[in-house]
């Protein structure tokens, strides 16, 4: 049998231990999440980890690990599965996720990937936080399914505003991927920018797996556009920069959209990447891009702030006691306000899903190499 006061002498042995741990954060980091449960919470990720557009999922693993770096004590932890970027690979390692009994998964990146894992994430009742999809009809999937960023008819109505108003263009061109991304902005663009008085003068879409763009960029190059609107994917977009300048395509402005914003455009690209524009939602948050940059040595895409929220919001209500997906849910609903590293977080509810609305979309131009914040 213990003596008293060897078992007092012992709790307060232990106490001092626990607070006299390790500070793990750094300089400027935020301070541990408070409460944090002893057995995290399990989290799935669906990203793009291998193949062609890993640097989508290589941008989004970034924010993730400096929020598990800068919470320091996490009250969940991650499972990542990767999709390569394929529907079907997507829904297999969603039913991955769904074994280990996930409440929550963070992804998948793509608006196509979504499209299918969506309707199984509702069905199952496991909540989906994209941080990067943002085609329009995936407001239709569900209540469970819930977008870090503002749906594509903002962007690309932006991006019509933007080409119109400000650049003062009235001849555009539109070149295209045929998929969900490509086409809800294809969408959005051209009914903004007709309905601003200008005309649209080439109209092109593209298949996926299209790498030879030479023949569509001499037709579109007849029509005489004084600017080119064109939402597909980096590897997309690298091509057709590069490829414009082998047709000696007139120099006119090219306007991407968020999907285009990785420096894999600017590798296939090369010098033909100067001056081209793109969309997306900015970085927001000063401490978080100098702690960014510290740790990898670049700055932040705005998918790495995006996924970064993702998951310091999922965190925050882990250790508020969120453990079922309906707890998830009611907590991600329930969020006002909330500001972070890709700005202010708070859902509303469109036709069934759930959208971060009170974001909004900034123009980012191609100078001496890389992505620059547009004043205008």
């Amino acid at each position: 049998m213990q003596r008293p006061w060897k078992a007092l002498v012992c709790a307060l042995l232990c106490l001092s231990v626990v607070a006299c741990g390790d500070d793990k954060h750094g300089a400027g980091a935020p301070s541990p999440t408070a409460g944090a449960p002893s057995t995290p919470v399990s989290i799935g990720v669906i990203s793009i980890l291998t193949g062609e557009a890993a640097a989508y999922g290589e941008a989004t693993r970034d924010g993730l690990e400096l929020a598990l770096e800068d919470i320091g004590h996490p009250s969940v932890k991650l499972i990542y599965q990767d999709s390569k970027a394929d529907s079907k690979e997507a829904v297999r390692v969603f039913k991955e996720l769904k074994a280990a009994q996930v409440p929550a998964i963070i992804g998948p990146f793509t608006s196509t990937e979504v499209r299918v894992v969506g309707p199984e994430a509702q069905r199952e009742g496991i909540v989906l936080i994209t941080s990067s999809a943002t085609a329009d009809d995936l407001s239709a999937i569900g209540d469970h399914v819930f977008m870090m960023l503002p749906p594509n008819s903002r962007q690309g109505s932006d991006q019509a505003r933007f080409a119109y108003g400000t650049l003062g263009k009235k001849r555009a061109a539109v070149l295209y991927r045929q998929n969900p991304y490509g086409e809800t902005l294809r969408k959005a663009f051209v009914e903004q920018f007709k309905s601003s008085g200008g005309e649209v003068v080439a109209d092109e879409g593209f298949p996926d797996k299209t790498e030879d763009f030479q023949d569509r960029l001499r037709e579109i190059a007849k029509s005489q556009p004084d600017v080119v609107f064109f939402p597909v994917h980096d590897a997309d977009a690298g091509r057709i920069l590069r490829q414009s300048r082998e047709v000696g395509f007139p120099q006119v402005p090219f306007l991407g959209a968020d999907g285009s914003m990785t420096d894999t455009t600017i590798k296939l690209a090369g010098a033909a990447a100067e001056g081209s524009i793109y969309s997306n939602v900015a970085p927001d948050d000063a401490d978080f891009e100098a702690r960014f940059k510290r740790k990898f040595g670049r700055d932040p895409s705005p998918y790495s702030a995006s996924a970064y929220d993702s998951l310091r919001v999922l965190d925050e209500l882990a250790a508020k006691g969120a453990r079922t997906a309906s707890d998830f849910q009611k907590g991600l609903i329930a969020l006002k306000g909330r500001r972070g590293a890709s700005g202010t977080t708070e859902f509303t509810k469109v036709d069934a899903s759930w959208w971060a609305l009170s974001k909004s979309y900034q123009q980012f131009e191609v100078r001496g190499g890389a992505f620059q914040l547009r004043r205008k």
